[in-house]
């Protein structure tokens, strides 16, 4: 899916308008009765005694005015639909103006102007807010009265749900400097995600967030160029690719993963098994002498070689043969160790993978960095990746900083976190749909390497092999919570499910 910048949003809209051909009023009658539904739906569930809609001046306001009208006739007749105009501003948007008419001629409308915080009517801690103040097109922070009404509402401990964004949250560029921002447990928005909904640190404002369609002009949204997705179901199931009838082993490629240290010998399992279940055709693990026994005993299909040491790796095997190297699951951070590192980094002249250590490990060389094979696939979670950048920063500005790292070493960032995002060497950023909080476990990651690993080895270019491995992480996490919970689901657990993430997606790519 695209995500669009709210001037793409507000183009989309105009170009409906002239080539449909639709009013702006009707098409702001068809977004707030897509959204009125889940709303009522949601209503339903709390039960609330009072419905509290608040509008601004321009047309999210209007969208508001239509949710007032429309609601009534959806929700239980115990809760009472009441509606708010923050008043006062220069000029109203016409659209609002005219939907404030249709409301107020139901007669039935229990309206009231907010002017100053004497206005501010009483919130239960049993009532659902709906915040209608500001969209998309805001540009500046809320000041003044709109604020106040904010703290007010933010502090009432009632359910808020936003329509198409939180009041002060901006589309592209996270919370406006200084300003009041709506938080949000539910947002409710038209035809693309923001961008910021999918920054971790917006969350608090978002809340769970859905995306409604509202037949925006096709052709427009098709053209549209951009270069942020949401990854899906359908990306994955156009990057996943069919076997061939009469395919071997050897078509599907030797891969080699270079983990673990004592005490951390399961990161090793699990990146290797990770690697095996996610279609590589061969997979071999090379890790510490004290490592041999037990891979042996519990992971049978993957082939094994050990370095001379008995606790970390103090030598790189040969490297010629394989298809990709993933490295960096439990290897620690021995001097010994970091010059294997150096040694693949500056022999292996295919995309590697590198995880946990060996992020560690370049954070602490980063004169390495230009050594990277061009494609490689960094992984890190947000403490790796501030000790790569030497900085710690969020939102948008980590964003910027990502694909800064992407372009200048054309490589493939990885970074973790509840909308994982991958950025690429052209620009181009995924963010992911899939996953939960139960993945939150240690193992998680070793299992992403091994699978990314796979992938590499099986011959997908980085650009595909690192978005499409991250769904398939998150789809098999999903199904292992179903199956496990997310709070008692293991890293194993995950990667038992890959087979049926994969099956998922390929219901419709199979003969």
């Amino acid at each position: 899916m695209k995500i669009l910048s709210a001037n793409q949003i507000r183009g989309a809209d105009q170009s409906t308008i002239a080539n449909e051909p639709i009013s702006s009023l009707a098409l702001m009658e068809r977004a707030a009765a897509a959204c009125a539904s889940p709303l009522a739906e949601w209503a339903t569930q709390l039960a609330p005694p009072n419905l509290h809609v608040f509008c601004g001046p321009g047309n999210n306001g209007g969208d508001g005015m239509v949710l007032a009208r429309l609601l009534p006739n959806l929700l239980n007749p115990a809760t009472e639909v009441r509606t708010y105009l923050l008043a006062g501003a220069d000029r109203y948007s016409p659209d609002l103006e005219a939907n404030f008419l249709r409301l107020t001629d139901t007669g039935t409308a229990n309206f009231a102007n907010i002017q100053t915080p004497s206005d501010f009517p009483p919130i239960l801690p049993t009532d659902l807010v709906v915040d209608c103040l500001f969209g998309a097109g805001l540009n500046r922070p809320i000041e003044g009265v709109a604020a106040a009404l904010i703290a007010h509402l933010n502090g009432s401990g009632a359910a808020i749900a936003a329509i198409d964004i939180p009041s002060g949250l901006s589309a592209d560029a996270g919370p406006l400097p200084g300003g009041a921002v709506i938080r949000a447990q539910r947002t409710f928005t038209f035809q693309s995600p923001k961008l910021s909904f999918l920054f971790d640190q917006y969350a608090k404002f978002v809340g769970d967030w859905e995306v409604l369609p509202i037949g925006l002009h096709e052709q427009y949204l098709r053209e549209a160029s951009v270069l942020n997705f949401l990854m899906g179901d359908q990306q994955a199931r156009q990057w996943v690719r069919p076997r061939a009838k009469v395919a071997h082993k050897g078509h599907f490629g030797h891969a080699l993963i270079m983990a673990g240290s004592y005490g951390k010998l399961g990161a090793a399992q699990l990146a290797a098994h990770a690697c095996l279940r996610t279609g590589v055709g061969l997979c071999t693990a090379y890790v510490p002498a004290c490592g041999y026994v037990p891979l042996q005993t519990s992971l049978p299909e993957a082939m094994l070689m050990t370095d001379p040491n008995q606790s970390y790796l103090t030598q790189a095997p040969d490297l010629a043969g394989y298809a990709a190297i993933g490295i960096g699951p439990g290897l620690g951070q021995n001097a010994e160790t970091a010059t294997v590192l150096h040694h693949v980094i500056t022999h292996y002249r295919q995309p590697l993978v590198l995880d946990a250590d060996a992020l560690n490990l370049l954070a602490s060389h980063r004169d390495w960095l230009p050594l990277l094979p061009p494609g490689s696939i960094l992984t890190p979670h947000p403490k790796e990746f501030a000790r790569l950048l030497g900085a710690e920063l969020e939102g948008v500005d980590r964003h910027q900083a990502q694909l800064a790292l992407s372009a200048q070493y054309q490589i493939c960032v990885v970074l973790k976190g509840a909308h994982t995002c991958t950025t690429l060497p052209n620009g181009q950023s995924y963010f992911n749909s899939s996953g939960n909080p139960g993945m939150a476990k240690a193992g998680s990651g070793d299992a992403l390497t091994g699978m990314l690993t796979a992938l590499l080895a099986q011959g997908y270019a980085p650009e595909t092999a690192a978005p499409l491995g991250v769904y398939l992480h998150g789809r098999a996490g999903d199904l292992a919570a179903k199956s496990c919970s997310q709070l008692s689901m293991l890293a194993s657990d995950l990667i038992a499910h890959i087979g049926q993430a994969y099956l998922a997606l390929t219901s419709l790519a199979t003969h």
